[in-house]
């Protein structure tokens, strides 16, 4: 097969290359800065924000599945650019392409179950979310990722496309960058970590290697096509905060404060002097959301492999010097 890979140079996109690479397959990489090209990897310069579309007619050129894992996710300024502009130049491109060839491709999007939003009266309910729930976005990023999703399964619609879309909660592996994850590592470290309202909350994290053969999985299996899945290796807090406290060789916190508390504890202090507790930190601390991955699991034959607790014993002492290197 020939595949084509944008953000093929970042987080997931690295293993997703090497992974079809290894597999036998052409691949075509996009990215911004100039690459060598390796083993079957061919890497194209080019950019979705850009106002040239040679470089991308040319990525383009003879592909099989397109895998759309270019996002941006911190920088507010640069998201809709990117996940709406950016994919919405770049489904007119791939439609081209199959409609000159009379042959469809197969695009796969690496989306995010943060397209469900989190309604604030819904924080401390337990709640399943699977692939029919009503989303209600509200930050840009939310947004912006809907609409990239819309407009992939609106680009389906004329016939030379077909798509799976991939929506994974908060990403784990050794290169997470995550500050909400490396500060609460921090605090365990230290000692200083304390729960937050009544137990039950949930932890929602997948690993990378669960994230990149799930992507393969929709990018080769005919089942997969006009579907989305949504995937996370779901686990109670208290499972996290103990397999992280293990892989540090820490006492693991029993103490618990009640939310309200902490809440207005936080907003008044934090007029003063910045904390690493912030209201949204508190959300992730006392959310109940689960994502439920029976469709993928039910459609595909797809198990999970790496489980949260195991996947911090694995890497949270990394993850500690890390945090501790990034935000003495």
């Amino acid at each position: 097969m020939k595949i084509a890979i944008t953000g093929g140079t970042g987080f997931v996109g690295r293993r997703l290359v090497a992974s079809h690479a290894v597999a036998g397959d052409a691949v075509h990489v996009l990215s911004r800065q100039p690459m060598a090209d390796g083993a079957g990897v061919r890497y194209f310069q080019g950019d979705l924000c850009g106002a040239d579309d040679r470089p991308i007619q040319e990525f383009l050129k003879g592909v099989d599945v397109l895998y759309h894992c270019a996002g941006e996710s911190r920088d507010t300024s640069m998201m809709r650019r990117l996940n709406v502009d950016g994919t919405r130049g770049l489904l007119n491109l791939a439609v081209r392409v199959a409609e000159k060839r009379e042959r469809p491709i197969h695009w796969v999007q690496l989306s995010s179950v943060c397209v469900y939003g989190l309604p604030k009266e819904l924080r401390t309910i337990d709640r399943v979310v699977t692939e029919t729930t009503s989303g209600v976005p509200v930050s840009a990023y939310e947004v912006t990722r809907t609409e990239s999703d819309r407009l992939v399964e609106a680009a389906a619609k004329s016939g030379a496309l077909t798509f799976s879309i991939l929506r994974p909660s908060k990403i784990l592996g050794a290169e997470t960058r995550d500050p909400s994850l490396q500060m609460l590592i921090k605090l365990i470290r230290k000692g200083m970590f304390f729960y937050v309202g009544q137990p039950g909350a949930i932890a929602t994290y997948v690993h990378v290697d669960d994230v990149v053969a799930a992507l393969i999985k929709c990018g080769t299996d005919a089942r997969a096509k006009g579907q989305i899945y949504n995937l996370s290796s779901d686990c109670p807090l208290e499972g996290m905060i103990h397999g992280i406290s293990d892989a540090l060789g820490v006492n693991s916190s029993r103490i618990r404060f009640p939310e309200n508390l902490v809440r207005g504890l936080v907003k008044a202090v934090s007029c003063i002097v910045p904390l690493p507790l912030t209201q949204e930190r508190i959300n992730g601390l006392v959310r109940r959301t689960t994502y439920s991955t029976a469709k993928i699991e039910r459609e595909l034959d797809f198990k999970i492999s790496r489980k949260v607790p195991d996947v911090m014993r694995e890497l949270g002492f990394n993850f500690g010097v890390s945090a501790e290197a990034g935000l003495k």
